[in-house]
């Protein structure tokens, strides 16, 4: 549920939120560079994919009044059970790392539990869906690619 929350609130490309299966976590956020306040969750990036001057980005993201899909509820009550090792942030019992794999293939299963269809949706869908959404909520364009860390780097506020 957290991995699913962050990649939807934070524009989160799955790079950033898993490992490859090879073990690789060039652009992977690690559990020390998250900090939980009480009205907004804060994820540092320390790379990305288009941050080509290697500066960091900080993403902030707000509490929400609906505490069922609140992206800084849901990440406090997985920081309780989270394993206390230092590395990816998402990580199995025994400190290994969430895998792209099993990242796609918990979306898939948890989409058939509930009787979604699966086929049209992947791990790049919760980038898709915050662009939607904030496409919807009057949003322009410009503000969406910065949100979305398409152009620039530097410290974004998300909803």
């Amino acid at each position: 549920m957290a991995s699913f929350s962050l990649a939807f609130h934070g524009f989160m490309r799955v790079g950033e939120i898993t490992v490859d299966c090879k073990n690789k976590q060039m652009h992977t956020v690690k559990f020390e560079n998250i900090k939980l306040c009480d009205a907004r969750l804060e994820v540092l990036l320390t790379s990305s994919k288009t941050d080509q001057f290697g500066s960091g980005t900080t993403i902030v993201i707000s509490k929400q009044k609906n505490k069922n899909v609140c992206p800084v509820q849901i990440m406090a009550n997985f920081i309780k059970v989270r394993p206390p090792y230092l590395g990816p942030l998402f990580c199995h019992f025994d400190g290994s790392p969430l895998t792209r794999y099993q990242f796609s293939a918990l979306l898939k299963r948890s989409l058939s539990v509930i009787g979604i269809e699966n086929n049209g949706f992947k791990s790049h869908s919760f980038r898709i869906g915050m662009a939607t959404t904030c496409a919807l909520e009057g949003i322009s364009d410009e503000q969406i690619k910065q949100m979305g860390r398409l152009e620039v780097t530097g410290l974004f506020a998300l909803h």
